[in-house]
């Protein structure tokens, strides 16, 4: 197991004792720890290397030697293991190596004719911070690079994190984007997308991207968001472990809508079905509203296949309860048509019932049937009730040259004893009962043009 050294190791070039142009020279300095404690006496492997501009990757000539500290001190000349073969009349940098480690930065200018530049604000440029282990392949290091202004984190020969110049931090890239940003296995996208400049997290990946929050079974896991100065969690989205259930809040967390195991989904309260809308309090808005532009056959659909065969199934069932004043409508259906062009329109269709299998016989079928009833504990009073009212006429635009308010087409088909087109029960228990009233207008029976009341 390596052992990690808690040492911060800075090597401080003091001078080349000699002018650059003349040969050999000594360089001196100073290697204390993080504290400014000298490092204790002892050998370090130092490789020596000269370049001919800041940056470049190839020295132009390089020796190693193992150098002694003594006190804090160190002292080597350059040219002892392997002649300095260079002109003289260039300028040169010096980069030094301790032991496996990456070479330390900045190097120190090299001048020719002259010492190496120690002027003010020069002294420590050749200053490198570095933690590492006995091998060197894992560490923390202070720039790599001359004026870099980076802090670099590596693992097992492998640079893992980095900070860079402006604080942001990148784990798995060495150029984050954000002030967190991660790159994950699959490495970098191959574009890299416009996101906003209040995007302060970045997760990465080249492949599937997922993160992960975990939580105790018998727990719950949530993101919650703040504004400034609040005192509670504003907005929240939160999954319950115990029940499997996934909810939604708004001010100060409270739920709003939750989806639970079995696929329902519920809002303003827990499901009790497929999909449950339960508005709590007293709302002006309307419950449900859905707007928008087709080009499709049909606005809305609904196809429902129902297998219960229980007296109380339904298909579809509407209970609206109406508690407002005048003018309150229990269901509403106002269709609009807007005609583009000449065409055969069919205003409205309501089939109540239609039956198609034919394996099973029907004992009382009331078709296309429309009731009017009132709850058995009403205690107020109906003046009128209309089981079927047609507000004529019943046409948009231009009068046409015909309206029938009720038209019933023939009923008579083969193998049909008796076909009514239309069919009163006898009226009876009321103080008047009347089979039909007609309260203005010629009646014709056998003739479409009566001209009396009544003519047959």
């Amino acid at each position: 197991m390596k052992k990690l050294l808690c040492l911060s190791t800075l090597f401080f070039l003091f001078a080349v004792q000699t002018a650059w142009a003349q040969m050999p020279k000594t360089i001196e300095g100073v290697a204390i720890d993080s504290k400014g404690v000298p490092l204790p006496d002892g050998i370090k492997n130092i490789t020596f290397n000269i370049y001919d501009s800041p940056e470049s990757k190839t020295p132009l000539w390089s020796e190693q030697q193992n150098v002694p500290i003594k006190d804090g001190r160190f002292s080597a000349t350059l040219g002892s293991v392997k002649s300095v073969d260079l002109p003289l009349e260039k300028t040169y940098w010096l980069g030094m190596r301790v032991g496996n480690g990456k070479e330390l930065s900045p190097r120190m200018k090299l001048t020719p004719g002259g010492d190496v530049d120690t002027s003010a604000g020069k002294a420590a440029s050749l200053l490198i911070v570095s933690i590492e282990d006995a091998d060197n392949d894992t560490r923390i290091q202070v720039e790599e690079s001359p004026d870099e202004d980076k802090i670099r984190f590596d693992t097992a020969g492998s640079e893992r994190m980095i900070i860079d110049d402006a604080g942001n931090i990148g784990i798995g890239t060495d150029t984050p984007q954000r002030t967190l940003h991660v790159l994950g296995s699959d490495g970098a996208v191959p574009s890299f997308p416009v996101i906003g400049g209040k995007d302060f997290l970045i997760s990465e990946n080249n492949g599937n991207n997922n993160i992960s929050i975990i939580g105790g079974a018998a727990s719950s896991s949530a993101l919650k968001f703040f504004p400034s100065g609040a005192s509670g969690n504003v907005g929240v989205i939160n999954y319950n472990f115990a029940n499997d259930q996934l909810s939604f809040g708004t001010v100060n967390g409270t739920t709003r809508m939750t989806i639970d195991a079995a696929n329902g989904i519920g809002i303003g309260s827990a499901p009790a079905g497929f999909f449950h809308v339960n508005p709590q309090g007293t709302i002006s808005n309307p419950i449900y509203k859905m707007e928008g532009i087709t080009s499709a056959a049909r606005g809305v659909e609904m196809t429902l296949t129902n297998t219960n065969t229980t007296t109380s199934a339904r298909g579809f069932e509407l209970s609206p309860t109406m508690n407002g004043s005048a003018g309150a409508a229990g269901i509403g259906i106002n269709p609009q048509l807007d005609p583009v062009s000449n065409a055969s329109v069919m205003y409205g269709v309501l089939n109540l019932v239609s039956a198609t299998n034919s394996t099973f016989d029907i004992t009382n079928m009331q078709a296309n049937r429309y009731q009017v009833r009132t709850n058995a504990s009403y205690s107020g009073s109906i003046t009128t009730a209309d089981g079927l009212f047609f507000a004529s006429p019943l046409f948009l635009g231009s009068t046409p040259s015909t309206v029938n308010g009720l038209k019933i087409a023939n009923q008579g088909v083969a193998g049909v004893t008796n076909a009514y087109g239309l069919f009163i029960e006898t009226q009876s228990g009321a103080t008047n009962n009347y089979a039909a009233i007609f309260q203005g207008g010629n009646v014709g029976i056998g003739t479409t043009t009566p001209g009396a009341d009544l003519e047959v």
